[in-house]
């Protein structure tokens, strides 16, 4: 059986790569509760009108850590989860952004838009059997070389650019007008855990389910034994 804390989650997203016709789609998602443990937020309108310009900043802002001018940040929702792991509210709180909040990374030396760097976060739990809520992550649209060599792995300083554009989002979330605690929660039994940290990789992540929305062409060529 599921059984969450009570929380709010919190997610948001946009079109992936607006430069191709066959456009995709992205979305992110964190967990907050109020402070003290004390479950969802009280007002989630009136965090969606504190937290939206804030996370647009966080999305739109320059180097070392950017998203491409291609991604769009369109919409943020915050909505309480229950203790069964559905929304235990009606009504959808959300926030559309009049205009696309877009990226600076001009298009050159971008890699394909269903690689990303994964953003990890940490708890002060150890990982390892048996232990839930110990660790999450995001995988935001920041399909941004440079790549090491044209390979998997990013170049030296993107993965620690990509921690602090992290912990900036973090910050952006839960700022003292309107606070909040990010969180990692289990369905396994209402375990949850503060977020203590981020950790960012040097591999870029596949995204298979950001390629949905294209038609494939394919080119053939006729065989023949005769």
């Amino acid at each position: 059986m599921v059984t969450y804390h009570p929380h709010t989650l919190v997610t948001f997203g946009g079109k992936l790569n607006t430069g191709v016709a066959d456009e995709e789609i992205w979305q992110c998602g964190i967990r907050v509760m109020k402070p003290g443990a004390a479950g969802p937020l009280d007002d989630h309108d009136a965090w969606l009108t504190f937290a939206a310009p804030k996370i647009a900043t966080w999305f739109t802002a320059a180097a070392p850590a950017a998203f491409p001018n291609s991604a769009a940040l369109t919409w943020l929702k915050a909505n309480p989860i229950g203790a069964d792991g559905t929304y235990s509210d009606p009504v959808t709180h959300l926030h559309d952004y009049s205009t696309p909040q877009m990226g600076t990374v001009i298009g050159s030396g971008q890699i394909p838009d269903v690689l990303c760097i994964a953003l990890s976060w940490q708890t002060a739990k150890a990982i390892r059997r048996h232990q839930y809520a110990t660790h999450g992550r995001i995988y935001p649209p920041n399909y941004v070389g440079p790549a090491s060599g044209n390979g998997m792995r990013t170049a030296t300083g993107v993965s620690a650019a990509w921690a602090t554009k992290g912990h900036d989002l973090l910050t952006a979330m839960s700022g003292t007008d309107n606070p909040c605690v990010p969180i990692v929660a289990s369905g396994h039994a209402g375990e949850y855990s503060p977020i203590t940290g981020v950790r960012v990789g040097d591999v870029y992540d596949m995204q298979r389910k950001r390629k949905s929305a294209l038609n494939e062409v394919y080119s053939a060529v006729a065989f023949s034994t005769a």
